[in-house]
């Protein structure tokens, strides 16, 4: 990260000013501390000479340019959404979702009508906060210059529903346009492709039965071969030798044979995906090392959806 000066301050009116379009004859006052603000600005420019910035005329222990650089962008991003919540103009926001690892993108302000700045939760008080029209929070969003959100306050947002914003400021220049900012936002606690538990308030992992078709090992027909990912509770891959009742049913509604057969491997017998010119079946393991590693996305015919799992409450009741 770019060493942080005080690069902004506040005139005698309140208003912000640059130090590069400050003039040495002006009144400068830090925005975080209110002291008094020296220009420092020589005019001379080179590899040795910094860049135009404000100090302290007197030392404020307290008061550091990150401090000052949290304090200005903040209150620079509550102006700029007060504004549009008037105005009835809409900021985009687009972000990596860290649970389906896709792109999301929405209007931030779809169903927020206020904005307060530093309201205190129960055990947090975030930079800014979102409400909608019966006053309940919708967003929070935290400024980070140094310090990330600590796991409670982000537990905390997770479990009470609310939408965590993290917006990481690397120097002054992200002063230049906090809207800009906020539109490539660095962390959204949301994946808009994933439900809820309503239990826990995690985010669920969607199951689907993938069928995909390959020739039969034996006879080198076409054969449909199914199995259903994301189900944790009986593994990342499940063959037909688990499918539920309903589930054996929903693979024949799509052209797959699942029989009952006898297996000398492993000397007992289970459901299995099977040819239906020749009859020979598709092991447990053959399942797997002949089939499903070799897949591709173009093998695949049909995503079939199952609904959804929460991991986390598998895991809490030992059920994976």
């Amino acid at each position: 990260m770019k060493k942080i000066l005080y690069s902004v301050a506040r005139d005698r009116t309140g208003e912000l000013i640059r130090a590069v379009d400050a003039e040495k004859e002006g009144q400068y006052f830090c925005g975080f501390c209110n002291d008094l603000f020296v220009l420092k600005k020589s005019g001379k420019i080179g590899p040795r000479t910094k860049r135009p910035h404000f100090a302290h005329k007197t030392l404020t222990p307290n008061c550091t340019p990150e401090s000052a650089l949290h304090f200005e962008f903040k209150n620079l991003l509550y102006r700029a959404i007060e504004a549009r919540l008037t105005d009835g103009r809409e900021i985009r926001l687009s972000w990596k979702c860290r649970y389906c690892y896709g792109n999301h993108s929405g209007n931030l302000l779809k169903t927020a009508r206020n904005v307060m700045l530093e309201h205190s939760l129960e055990n947090c008080r975030p930079d800014l906060v979102l409400t909608d029209k019966n006053g309940s929070i919708v967003a929070a969003i935290e400024v980070v210059v140094t310090h990330a959100p600590e796991d409670n306050v982000r537990e905390y947002y997770r479990k009470n529903k609310i939408v965590l914003i993290e917006l990481h400021l690397k120097s002054e220049a992200d002063l230049d346009n906090v809207v800009s900012k906020l539109n490539e936002a660095d962390h959204v606690q949301l994946c808009v492709d994933r439900k809820r538990c309503s239990v826990c308030g995690h985010f669920q992992q969607p199951i689907k039965m993938r069928i995909f078709e390959a020739p039969c090992y034996r006879c080198k027909a076409k054969m449909k071969a199914p199995f259903i990912e994301g189900d944790e509770f009986r593994g990342s891959h499940v063959g037909s030798d688990e499918f539920s009742p309903n589930e054996r049913s929903l693979a024949a509604e799509h052209g797959v044979l699942i029989e009952w057969q006898y297996s000398r491997t492993e000397n007992t017998k289970y459901w299995a995906t099977t040819c239906k010119r020749c009859h020979s079946f598709i092991g447990r393991n053959l399942l797997f090392t002949g089939y499903i590693i070799h897949a591709n996305d173009g093998d695949f015919m049909n995503d079939l959806p199952l609904g959804h799992l929460c991991t986390f409450c598998a895991q809490e009741n030992n059920l994976i």
